[in-house]
């Protein structure tokens, strides 16, 4: 193998890596956005913020209808101030378990919701 191979070689598997990690962190920017996270937030704030982040997110998307109207008010409020960069400094770890306090009540509620469905149904059926 002589010189020119090699350079046309190294150039091919930096191509290709620079390929796949242009790909790779155009898939992280989506998942962070589907989970309402700013890709320019990970560097600011702790992780208990970009937890409750990601969950006010998705509770909001999947169990919004469960929730009382204080609870999705709290979540909402909680996504605008982790939005902004000044307010984003202000969020406590107090507001932060509040919401995940909230998303696990949304998640038992549904549970419960889906355990009375199931059992519902079981009591129809053996009748």
């Amino acid at each position: 193998m002589n010189n020119n191979d090699f350079n046309t070689n190294k150039r091919e598997q930096q191509h290709i890596i620079a390929t796949k990690t242009k790909h790779s962190n155009a898939l992280t920017a989506d998942w962070l956005r589907d989970n309402g996270i700013n890709e320019n937030q990970l560097n600011t704030g702790v992780s208990e913020i970009l937890q409750a982040q990601k969950l006010a997110t998705f509770v909001l998307a999947n169990f919004g209808r469960m929730l009382a109207r204080n609870q999705a008010d709290a979540l909402n409020n909680f996504l605008k101030a982790a939005a902004s960069k000044v307010l984003r400094k202000k969020i406590t770890q107090g507001a932060c378990f509040k919401v995940l306090n909230i998303a696990k009540q949304a998640q038992r509620k549904f549970s419960n919701k889906l355990n009375t469905q199931h059992s519902t149904l079981n009591t129809k059926t053996q009748h």
